[in-house]
């Protein structure tokens, strides 16, 4: 999957050292989870001018192929950062534990709705809003647009592995909640 950064600055002058640093963070995450498509990084400073003191934001937004994560920090007059460092640390490690959970909730919704099958898409006809897997055991499963999780049909390509529940009423194999494992 593609897996492009966009970097912003907002209210202060772009840092060579913010931005080698941020990138090493959405590296190592990249590295982990091999499901995310995009990653959007705001990195905002709003003067306290009372106080004639920083407090940064950053925003990280990740664009996955099972959904989307949002990780803000703001920081208030009892939780101020003083480095943007340290928010783009603590935002990436909330981005971590969305992820973790995610993953969580993704293995007790296979556990939950067994049997839980594996397959890779193998055609796609995204005008007719459908698709058909190929099952591990050789089988062509038809599933519809709306039986992706987290409207994610846009990011399937062909050859992705999905992990999915056979409708049991259908005369032919049907999937039901579609959606690509978290790595």
């Amino acid at each position: 999957m593609t897996n492009a950064m966009t970097l912003k600055f907002n209210n202060m002058e772009p840092s060579q050292d913010i931005d080698e640093m941020i990138r090493e963070c959405h590296e190592e995450l990249a590295q982990r989870y091999s499901s995310i498509i995009h990653c959007r990084i705001t990195v905002d400073s709003r003067s306290q001018y009372q106080l004639c003191m920083h407090q940064y934001r950053v925003l990280v937004y990740l664009t996955l192929a099972s959904g989307r994560v949002i990780s803000s920090r703001e920081y208030h007059a009892r939780h101020r950062d003083k480095s943007p460092q340290i928010a783009a640390r603590k935002s990436f490690a909330q981005i971590e534990r969305q992820l973790i959970e995610m993953k969580k909730s993704q293995a007790s919704f296979t556990r939950q709705d067994s049997p839980a099958h594996h397959g890779y898409v193998a055609r796609l006809f995204p005008s007719m809003d459908y698709g058909i897997i190929e099952s591990t055991d050789g089988r062509s499963i038809y599933f519809q647009r709306d039986h992706v999780s987290h409207q994610s049909f846009d990011y399937l390509n062909e050859g992705d592995e999905v992990l999915f529940v056979e409708r049991p009423d259908a005369s032919r194999g049907q999937a039901m909640n579609v959606h690509i494992p978290l790595r």
